[in-house]
């Protein structure tokens, strides 16, 4: 299964661990890989769920919504503005 965002206990994820291709973000540490696609809406977390279960993108059509500890992995806190690592860059 592929989702969009993941984080793993006790491993710090670097900039050089992400690496682009097409509309997605990988990670060597994981292998799972993310969505970098410029959506431009928000929305409501069950739309969002809904989103990502219909989502065919780069050949794969098995997404999921991030969990809060997912969403964690790909923070840089060193930057601002956004503060994602610097594989993404479709984010705000």
């Amino acid at each position: 299964m592929k989702i969009i965002l993941l984080i793993m206990a006790g491993i710090s994820l670097l900039d050089a661990d992400f690496t682009k291709t097409g509309d997605t973000v990988k990670t060597s540490v994981s292998k799972l890989e993310f969505q970098d696609d410029a959506i431009g809406q928000k929305m409501k977390w069950q739309e969002a769920i809904n989103y990502c279960e219909l989502l065919a993108l780069d050949n794969h059509d098995d997404w999921r919504l991030p969990n809060v500890n997912e969403l964690r992995s790909i923070v840089n806190k060193s930057k601002r503005s956004p503060s994602t690592v610097s594989a993404f860059k479709h984010t705000s």
